[in-house]
């Protein structure tokens, strides 16, 4: 018995047989039974089971004689076994032999502790590595070509794993496997959205770093029933998402529909988003109000609900995600993929417009006939598949939109929003019209109406249910209505009154909605409603207030926060800055201070306190186009830092002479009985004009006027000609006894 328990009772040819099996099929996932016989074992590869006794199997010996090795002492193949086992004398392999397979009953238990040969067999057995190895690449050819296979490798290995830590090691993407990275490159550079870049700078977010996984921690997913499936699919848990079935726009601010830790009641989107105070929030709805097919009225709710979540928590970045493109098959053939680029298109305008930045994901989930790839759909045309979600991750994580975290430090203790509860639903419980009803009105209140009956002409909608509705959907049913309203009529005006009631008829039970409009006032009664913007520098703060008959709302300035009227400047002092690119020597330079608070901004133009001198440059440049002849010049100079000029009028330092082309002219239209002419002379190259007088050359006869009394016994005439005069004594006439003495001729006045 103890040489069975030395050698596990192994001892014929046919338990050899049985180990060069084993070694064969070692590989595989087979292992052999105790007959011979193979058993599949699927889970079974590269390792053995030793439950049998497999370790007495040791030092089996391959029955064809080649050189395949055997098991080593823990159980598995040893390549060098066979070569030992040729080294040992032929003494001790034929006593190993002998003392391990002959007839149990041929040896005493005295025998086998006296048996030295087995000693220095096992001995001779556990030989260093080295030696080992040493053999068995002296073994043949084969074997040193495996030998030099295996060194590349290595090699090829250990360079490998240098090149990654060199590159600071694995990416760190967990959602890498769905889509490859081609595949999203392909798909932004096909692009078949229709947003025009160059339109959107500064709101259409572009390529960037991939910001990695923490970006995805620190943001918010909010939508309807595709960012629901985000938790489903596992790429975020309800730390990060805020998806609702059946959520229109509307529902941010008046559905009840957010499940926390410990709360007896939801609430609403905006009152989750003050209570988990994101870093960012990426905002995703609108498919659920495609059926209104009125983009203006949609952007205006949009605008609503931005607002809100800005009010409910102001220190999130809020990033507008595109609606996700239909498929091409689709179960609602009512929604038009037209609808969903004019809805993305009042979008990207709204975040232009308000300052928000646009997450156009479209631009690589869209195929080129402008459906999403269908890969990325679900066979409803409307959802989503994991593959769709992982490129869609991919984008948001390579088009990230990060800023200064601005929240105030420490954040705070965050509660942990839970999935809706489950209805429970005994068995044989009947589905419940009323709740459908009652449901359906908590939604329209809390979306601004009023419950009862109005005064005037009201507007009417009906909504049919199955006979066959699964009990315990009533509230999923009165979501779909409140929605399916929503998508017929529009958003109800706030402050009207809304009636819902239940009938049944031969297939389905039939939900008609009553809207009656929004009561009017002569004289409104106001009450505040609590909602007041803080006062700044220049602007009083405001109040919220609404009328208590009709919901009209307005908003007034408050009396008792007036205006601070004191700016706080963003700089020391009174705040100046100078603007920067300004010269060092200018005499004056333009400063800017802004509000810290209302963000007004002052620019003024101050003396530079610290002036440097001026660079001129070449120094005084004389004008080109001035004649070589002037007597004076005009020269500039300009300062090469900030383009002050300077001129200066100074003599000619080498005139030259006029040149007086045809000389002196006679001008024209003088008198020809004129005793002297004016002529002139004119420098064609300077315009130097000169004058002198000459006697009349040419000289003609006065042509002499009337003679004119002009007093003192005297007469003139003048000539008409050049105006030259000449005077006589008046003649005496006969009355005046002078008889006919001729007139004495005066001298000539020229």
């Amino acid at each position: 018995m103890r040489r069975r328990t030395l050698y596990q009772g192994i001892a014929d040819s046919e338990k050899r047989k049985g180990s060069m099996i084993m070694k064969n099929v070692f590989k595989a996932g087979n292992y052999p039974d105790f007959n011979g016989k193979h058993k599949e074992d699927p889970d079974a590869t590269q390792q053995l089971d030793f439950s049998n006794g497999v370790s007495g199997w040791q030092d089996s010996e391959v029955s064809d004689g080649s050189s395949s090795g055997a098991l080593d002492e823990a159980g598995f193949f040893d390549p060098f076994a066979d070569e030992e086992s040729a080294a040992l004398s032929e003494h001790e392999s034929r006593t190993a032999y002998e003392l391990g397979y002959e007839d149990e009953t041929e040896l005493t238990q005295q025998d086998v502790f006296e048996e030295k040969p087995v000693v220095r067999t096992r001995t001779k057995r556990k030989q260093t590595f080295g030696a080992k190895f040493k053999r068995w690449i002296q073994a043949s050819t084969g074997n040193k070509v495996i030998l030099i296979a295996g060194a590349v490798v290595l090699v090829a290995v250990l360079a490998l794993i240098i090149w990654l830590i060199a590159s600071g090691g694995a990416s760190d993407d967990p959602l890498a496997g769905k889509v490859d990275e081609n595949e999203v490159q392909n798909a932004i550079e096909d692009n078949y959205s229709f947003v025009d870049e160059s339109e959107y700078v500064g709101t259409l977010l572009t390529k960037t770093e991939d910001a990695g996984e923490e970006y995805l921690k620190e943001t918010l997913f909010i939508g309807d029933s595709n960012f629901a499936r985000i938790v489903m699919y596992g790429f975020l848990d309800y730390d990060n998402v805020i998806g609702v079935e059946s959520m229109g726009i509307q529902g941010v601010t008046g559905s009840k529909s957010v499940y926390f830790e410990g709360y007896s009641e939801p609430v609403t989107i905006t009152e989750a988003v003050s209570m988990m105070k994101p870093r960012r929030i990426i905002i995703c709805f609108g498919t659920n109000n495609l059926l209104t097919n009125d983009a203006e009225a949609f952007a205006e709710d949009y605008k609503d609900a931005l607002d809100a979540l800005h009010e409910a928590y102001s220190y999130s970045d809020i990033i507008i995600c595109a609606i996700p493109p239909l498929g091409e098959n689709r179960s609602n053939k009512a929604l038009k993929q037209e609808t969903v680029d004019e809805y993305n298109h009042a979008l990207i305008d709204l975040a232009r417009d308000e300052g928000y930045t646009y997450l156009d994901t479209s631009e690589v989930l869209k195929g080129s006939n402008s459906y999403i790839k269908p890969d990325y759909i679900y066979s409803d045309g409307i959802h989503l598949t994991e593959k769709g979600f992982d490129m869609f991750f991919k984008y948001v994580r390579t088009h990230a939109h990060i800023v200064e975290d601005t929240r105030p430090k420490p954040i705070g203790d965050i509660p942990n929003q839970v999935a809706p509860p489950k209805q429970e639903v005994e068995e044989g419980a009947e589905f419940d019209p009323a709740l459908v009803a009652s449901e359906a009105v908590k939604q329209f209140v809390a979306a601004g109406c009023k419950s009862g009956t109005g005064t005037t002409t009201a507007t009417t909608w009906t909504f049919t249910v199955p006979y066959d509705a699964e009990a315990g959907t009533e509230i999923n049913w009165a979501n779909s209505l409140y929605t399916a309203y929503l998508a017929q009529k529009g958003t109800p005006v706030e402050g009207s009154y809304v009636v819902i009631s239940s009938t049944k008829n031969s297939a389905e039970f039939v939900f008609t909605v009553t809207m009656y409009p929004v009561p009017t006032c002569e004289t409104h009664t106001w009450e505040d409603t609590g909602k007041v913007t803080e006062a700044t520098c220049g602007k009083a703060g405001t109040k919220e207030q609404k009328c208590k008959v009709c919901g009209a709302v307005q908003t007034i300035e408050d009396p008792n926060k007036p205006a601070t009227g004191k700016h706080t400047w963003s700089a020391a002092g009174e705040g100046w800055v100078t603007d920067a690119g300004q010269a060092s020597c200018a005499e004056t330079i333009n400063q800017t201070r802004k509000c810290k608070v209302c963000g007004k901004t002052e620019t003024q133009t101050a003396k530079n306190p610290s002036a440097t001198a001026h660079d001129w440059g070449s120094g005084w440049t004389t004008d080109p186009g001035q004649a070589s002849c002037a007597e004076s010049i005009t020269q500039t100079r300009t300062c090469k830092n900030c383009g002050k000029k300077e001129t200066q009028t100074v003599a000619n330092p080498s005139p030259t002479s006029h040149d007086w082309g045809s000389g002196w002219v006679t001008d024209a239209g003088q008198a020809s009985c004129a005793a002297e002419v004016t002529q002139t002379r004119t420098c064609k190259l300077c315009g130097r004009t000169e004058t002198q007088k000459i006697p009349n050359p040419s000289q003609g006869a006065h042509t002499w006027g009337e003679w004119v009394d002009i007093g003192n016994g005297k007469e003139q005439q003048t000539c008409s000609g050049c105006g030259a005069t000449q005077q006589r004594d008046k003649p005496v006439t006969e009355s005046e006894g002078g008889g006919n003495t001729p007139p004495d001729e005066g001298a000539q006045n020229p």
